[in-house]
């Protein structure tokens, strides 16, 4: 008996012994337990928590995607002003080679007129009437090579020019009106067009071809006059036609990169 009170009292005193250690670590860990609180706290006020939150930034892929739709937007305005504009220079074309289609026209039916017969006749006049000559010339002028104009444009002259009938019909046939030398059309301008006589009702009495080749000539520097004008068209609508195909490509391009764009993004929203 006496023994286990010895053994109660033993532990009573370690229990006493062990009470200081055991407050001193009840205090330690409500001491962490604090600061472990300040410190969540301070990370959730560095962070937002409590305050209105900010929306999230959109992904990558949508704002390219978005940019990509701001740049199709410009290039298919681009592309709207430069089909207004081709459109514009191929209605002025148009316009102009409409005035210059009854020329040409008439410049065919000149050589419509024309036959073997009445062509070799007039090759075989030894000495051609008033004006007459001047017509041979002024074909012979036209007809120059890359815009050489022969030095000798007498009868004689004019006759070797035509040669076989044959050829030189044809030659005027596929005569090529919209590459004529500029000089050769002012020197027929300048020394034969403004004669009385180079006028095909005057020219008729004397010569039936003749008077069809004076035809062919007045309506071919007619053309030509219009035809100067039409060109620096032509060339502008083909540049710009040019301009609209490489704008249009590229707005191609675009479509396609904001399309894969707004696929991706589509995606992702599905995965969130």
């Amino acid at each position: 008996m006496a023994r286990l009170v010895v053994e109660r009292l033993a532990e009573v005193h370690d229990v006493e012994a062990a009470l200081p250690e055991r407050r001193a670590d009840r205090r330690l860990r409500r001491r962490l337990a604090r600061r472990d609180g300040e410190a969540e706290f301070g990370d959730e006020a560095r962070h937002g928590v409590g305050e209105p939150q900010r929306e999230p930034t959109q992904p990558h892929e949508e704002r390219d995607g978005e940019d990509g739709s701001e740049r199709e937007l410009g290039d298919e305005a681009e592309c709207a002003q430069i089909a207004e504009e081709v459109s514009a220079f191929q209605a002025e074309c148009e316009k102009d080679l409409a005035a210059a289609e009854p020329i040409i026209q008439a410049a065919e039916a000149a050589l419509n007129s024309l036959d073997k017969k009445a062509l070799g006749e007039l090759k075989s006049l030894a000495s051609p009437p008033a004006g007459v000559d001047d017509v041979a010339s002024a074909c012979m002028v036209l007809c120059s090579p890359g815009g050489k104009i022969p030095k000798d444009l007498s009868w004689n002259a004019c006759k070797k020019f035509m040669g076989s009938v044959d050829k030189f019909l044809n030659d005027l046939i596929n005569f090529d009106k919209d590459n004529t030398p500029l000089n050769c059309v002012e020197r027929v301008e300048r020394h034969f067009l403004p004669k009385e006589t180079f006028n095909p009702e005057i020219i008729v009495s004397k010569s039936s071809a003749a008077a069809g080749l004076c035809s062919w000539v007045i309506n071919i520097c007619k053309y030509f006059r219009i035809y100067e004008v039409v060109a620096p068209k032509r060339a502008k609508l083909a540049e710009a036609n040019a301009k609209l195909d490489a704008a249009n490509e590229k707005l191609s391009g675009i479509r396609a990169k904001v399309k894969a764009l707004q696929d991706k993004v589509a995606l992702l929203e599905e995965n969130l």
